[in-house]
């Protein structure tokens, strides 16, 4: 069985978007115990920007594991 691109892409999307909200408060609470000023701007671009990260790394690693895994079944069954 075969995991199709968009529901990889679906899945990483989704737990993502669970993460950039936890980033999102875990941001503003971690910048302001060191006394870092933050703003929704600032917190958001940086839980944007770890996420975005994230939700490509997750997708390629799918892809990749995806791939030998097809690529170990054409083997065995050769």
């Amino acid at each position: 069985m075969t995991d199709s691109r968009k529901k990889s892409l679906v899945e990483v999307l989704t737990g993502k978007s669970v993460s950039f909200t936890i980033g999102l408060v875990a941001n503003y609470l971690i910048l302001s115990a060191f006394g870092i000023q933050s703003n929704l701007e600032l917190v958001g671009t940086i839980s944007g920007v770890m996420v975005l990260i994230a939700c490509v790394r997750s997708y390629l690693w799918r892809r990749l594991f995806n791939r030998l895994h097809i690529l170990e079944n054409k083997v065995i069954t050769a």
